[in-house]
């Protein structure tokens, strides 16, 4: 995946040192929905690359990705974290 990302937007920071905010992104980072591997690939390209980013989203009820907390709205869930 990060030579896809390069290829589509990455190269950005190379070639023209223009800073680079991912303005959404998020999933349930779970092996259940299938989504872990590429979270897992996507959050160390953003670190490694040091590009900012908005996770989506902070609520735990959100179906699509249940969010940065957990049920009880206060712990937060170091899975997505790490």
């Amino acid at each position: 995946m990060p030579a896809v990302w390069d290829e589509h937007w990455g190269f950005l920071l190379a070639e023209t040192r223009a800073p680079i905010v991912i303005g959404e992104w998020g999933g349930k980072n779970d092996h259940a929905s299938g989504d872990h591997t590429w979270h897992v690939a996507f959050v160390d390209y953003l670190k490694r690359r040091r590009i900012g980013s908005f996770y989506y989203c902070l609520n735990p009820n959100s179906e699509d990705t249940r969010g940065l907390l957990l049920d009880d709205w206060k712990s937060l869930d170091g899975n997505k974290l790490e």
